[in-house]
């Protein structure tokens, strides 16, 4: 405890090595023909071998900051520091603060040194403005940070050491709900294989016997990639790619997940039906169970609510059955069109984060593409998810694509792979890249605990074999900035 806590190594053991193709990789444990080896266990480090970044870091930064900033009203700009120091003194450091709402800073300015010794804690008021043009539904960041005034031997001046976001109270008016009455009307042809619903601008296509949607057209523009044995979805994902601490020398979690066969579900459509209450939404209603080779498994309860403008909420209920272990999660995956690489979401960001790593992730809209979402562990796993997301889009380069928004929120990802192909790699040049985007939407990701040398999730964190809800609204988007997009997120219906 006297010196921090150690984590196992700084740097990941790995070397530098390429393919008979001349492709670089970092090899491990077993690629020398070494006999014996500890596998991949050689990659533990806070940073990858050669020295690039991986998200874990910034979360390690941000448990160890020196100071403790918290809110200390509830109902104005008070906050609370910390001097968590050993011999330094707060006013060595300048402070600064800012407010922001969709992404968009509103004000922001700097603090007067604080005279605050090793171990001492004090209030500070913050000089904040009244906050006027209050957007509808939209929730308000203040976020306080210290800096290095001055240049030192490892960072420059103006060097984040410390900082804190909070939910800043703010009252905001309900967003007023559009009347389905006020939408076009809808077109809808029923057969014995498909439903197809065509409104303004978009047509959708709904496959009875796979049970989802195969095909979803918005603004001209293809949204989703339907293959014969891989439904476009959205279809219920309850695994995800082992990850190094999920293995734990075998005695792990992934264990327990593949002897349950949660990587080799069969999913059964059982049930579907549709109905159309009035000329401007049409509602349908799904069964699909999906079973391990042990006879555990999923309801899937589906029900689809499609109006005039495009919108589609789809309520889903997962119910497990069986002798289940804890998960690795819950939710559902799709499969979009290539070209939907531009991707944007407000949630925890920009780097991947998880529920028990997602301190160091402010909330705020952040965007990148999907390539950019995959981290490149050496060993491919799980990768890319954020937490606390609330929407997203997925748009080619014209703007036109997707919004998908969650209530509550979700975790998210955005790959170029999926969770079977990163689980069958044990190299990043074994990986194929899709052309197509697989889209992951959780209604709650495990964890990721320290298992590969020390605990396992913890209970907290882990996802429980029971019930789930998680509501979806997919939403035609064309061309809309961040401060739109977060608007059209936060529109409601009222039948």
């Amino acid at each position: 405890r006297m010196v921090g806590g150690f984590i196992w190594d700084w740097v990941d053991q790995g070397l530098h090595r390429k393919t008979g193709e001349g492709v670089p990789y970092i090899a491990y444990g077993g690629d020398f023909g070494d006999r014996p080896n500890t596998n991949d266990f050689c990659l533990n480090g806070v940073v990858f071998a050669d020295r690039s970044l991986p998200p874990k870091i910034w979360e390690v930064k941000k448990i160890y900051q020196p100071i403790q900033i918290e809110m200390a009203d509830k109902t104005g700009p008070r906050v609370r520091l910390i001097n968590r120091y050993g011999f330094t003194n707060l006013n060595a450091l300048q402070g600064r603060w800012s407010l922001m709402s969709d992404g968009q800073i509103l004000q922001t300015g700097t603090l007067e040194p604080i005279d605050l010794t090793p171990g001492e804690q004090t209030e500070v008021t913050i000089p904040l403005a009244s906050v006027t043009d209050i957007e509808p539904g939209a929730s308000y960041w203040l976020r306080v940070s210290f800096h290095l005034c001055e240049d030192t031997l490892w960072a420059k001046a103006g060097h984040e050491v410390a900082w804190q976001q909070m939910l800043y109270p703010v009252k905001t008016q309900k967003v007023p709900p559009i009347k389905t009455s006020s939408l076009p009307g809808l077109k809808v042809s029923d057969s014995d294989d498909s439903i197809q619903i065509e409104g303004q601008k978009f047509t959708a296509v709904f496959n009875r016997a796979e049970g989802t949607l195969v095909s979803l057209v918005y603004n001209d523009k293809e949204i989703l990639n339907q293959k014969d044995k891989d439904p476009a979805g959205p279809i219920l994902q309850a695994y995800r790619a082992v990850t190094c601490n999920d293995k734990a020398f075998g005695n792990g979690r992934a264990r327990d997940w593949q002897r349950a066969g949660l990587n080799r579900l069969t999913r059964n459509v059982e049930n579907v039906t549709i109905e159309q209450p009035d000329a401007r939404h049409v509602r349908i209603e799904v069964l699909a169970v999906s079973t391990t080779p042990t006879g555990s498994g999923f309801n899937h309860h589906a029900v689809y609510t499609i109006r005039g403008d495009g919108s589609i909420d789809i309520d889903n209920r997962f119910e497990p059955f069986g002798n289940l272990p804890p998960l690795p999660r819950i939710g559902v995956v799709m499969r979009l069109a290539a070209g939907l690489e531009n991707f944007r979401w407000y949630g925890r960001g920009p780097h991947e984060n998880y529920i028990d790593r997602k301190e160091s992730a402010d909330m705020g809209i952040w965007s990148g593409t999907v390539d950019k979402q995959y981290i490149p562990y050496p060993f491919p796993q799980e990768t890319g998810t954020k937490a606390d997301v609330y929407w997203l889009s997925l748009t080619d380069d014209d703007g036109t694509g997707l919004l998908v928004v969650a209530e509550p929120a979700m975790a998210a990802s955005a790959l170029h792979y999926t969770a079977g192909d990163l689980d069958a790699a044990e190299h990043t040049y074994e990986l194929k890249r899709r052309d197509e985007v697989i889209l992951s939407l959780d209604a709650r990701h495990s964890g990721l605990g320290n298992g590969s040398c020390g605990p396992g999730v913890l209970p907290c964190y882990e996802v429980p074999p029971e019930p789930y809800n998680l509501h979806l609204s997919l939403r035609p988007i064309r061309g809309l900035s961040d401060q739109d997009a977060a608007r059209f997120s936060r529109k409601t219906y009222s039948d």
